[in-house]
């Protein structure tokens, strides 16, 4: 179910009022009158800039929750993303606050500035009011990147090859948060593939466009997607490579599933080889587990500790693969104390929850099941989530650093 509609419990934005607003925008329905008989007029035309709409449209956190829950399983967020490239399309282009949002890999570089826990600038309206710049909201803290050399961390990290690679062999790809703003994750990643055996490369091909396709910059996104496929067919090509694994959820559900369906330059089978090839590290290890070149020895996890592992699924994750996927190889490291969250959407989102115009509603969806259950955890506990949205809003809600599966596993290994 939409969290939206969770938090407002208000019919339009919820998956079927959303789904109407649009089918009412898209067949020229809205505000249509009954000529007078005998009136030729012409057929109704799509309304790409229905204020309305837009506003339907800007509480969909583009989770994916509805392409799995709803019984037509209908995938508003792609289409939201189609309704919002066209009203840009319509109205002569995006805003800039769109253009930036979009683009996080081009900004992310130059986040290295800010320290750690430093909050944005604000900027004041003619009329000398407090307007957060680019609509981004003040209580939110910006990431950061720590590594101005683009992922250099990981790629001096043992054992990691950006061309050569001995067989077996696993790829990394290099997404924007991982390469920018959590380079620690890459490094992990590494140190877990290694354990089990594999020669590891650093894909650092660009961008998935992830951020592109939410925000409605789908010539972009096909620009990027273009010139990302083309940087990674080579490690689909070789023979050695096992897997493309990926450590950012929205960045796998980007290229599994947006990228299918996504207009581009790019040769369809190329798009399809790769996302054949693309998968979770977490599902590539559990995936194919006891058929590894190695079995790393795991440090004693004590049955009586009482310190449970807490594991909470990403939104794309959930909808597309569901959380089964991604946890098997964690449950059989954390020697039955991990216990999957019945939780919901974080409420971060993305984008979404920077927006001055939706904090107050990101917190309150992250207030319904997620920030409760790790505030309840028991001290000492493992909290994990895959995704960077999921450990930002759990960390401004909660005061809690959450672990991405892949670095609790590397934690794990006995060296």
């Amino acid at each position: 179910m939409c969290p939206s509609y969770q938090a407002t419990l208000d019919e339009r934005h919820s998956t079927r009022g959303r789904g109407n607003a649009l089918r009412l925008a898209i067949t020229g329905q809205l505000g249509a009158t009954d000529g007078a008989a005998g009136d030729r007029s012409e057929p109704p035309q799509p309304d790409w800039n229905d204020a309305e709409t837009l506003k339907t449209l800007d509480l969909c956190l583009s989770c994916k929750a509805c392409k799995a829950e709803c019984p037509s399983n209908v995938d508003v967020a792609r289409l939201k993303a189609e309704y919002v490239a066209q009203s840009y399309a319509a109205r002569g282009g995006p805003p800039l606050a769109a253009k930036l949002m979009g683009n996080v890999r081009a900004q992310s570089p130059r986040l290295d500035h800010a320290g750690r826990g430093q909050r944005h600038r604000v900027v004041f309206d003619r009329q000398g009011r407090r307007a957060p710049l680019l609509g981004i909201d003040p209580r939110r803290n910006l990431p950061r990147s720590p590594a101005r050399s683009r992922g250099r961390s990981i790629e001096r990290s043992p054992g990691v090859r950006r061309t050569f690679l001995r067989a077996p062999a696993v790829v990394l790809f290099g997404d924007c948060f991982t390469m920018f703003n959590e380079p620690g994750i890459g490094m992990a990643a590494v140190r877990v593939l290694r354990a089990f055996g594999y020669s590891v490369g650093l894909a650092d091909a660009g961008c998935c466009g992830r951020a592109q396709i939410s925000t409605g910059l789908l010539g972009e996104a096909s620009r990027t997607m273009a010139h990302t496929v083309e940087r990674l067919m080579p490690w689909v090509r070789d023979e050695r490579v096992r897997a493309i694994v990926v450590a950012e959820p929205s960045c796998q559900s980007a290229i599994c599933d947006d990228w299918l369906d996504l207009r581009s330059p790019a040769p369809d089978a190329d798009v399809r080889a790769i996302a054949a090839e693309t998968t979770s590290l977490e599902s590539f290890l559990e995936s194919r587990w006891g058929s590894h070149p190695r079995t790393p020895e795991w440090t004693e996890y004590r049955e009586d500790s009482g310190d449970d592992v807490l594991y909470h699924g990403h939104c794309h994750a959930k909808a597309l693969w569901g959380n089964g996927a991604h946890t098997g190889a964690l449950q059989r490291a954390a020697g039955g104390r991990l216990r999957v969250l019945d939780t919901g959407c974080c409420g971060m989102a993305g984008a979404f929850g920077y927006a001055a115009s939706r904090f107050d509603l990101s917190m309150r969806i992250g207030e319904m099941t997620l920030l409760p259950a790790v505030r309840d955890c028991a001290p000492g506990s493992a909290v994990l989530a895959a995704g960077t949205s999921c450990r930002h809003q759990i960390a401004e809600g909660t005061g809690e650093r959450a672990l991405h599966p892949v670095e609790w596993l590397a934690s794990r290994i006995a060296d």
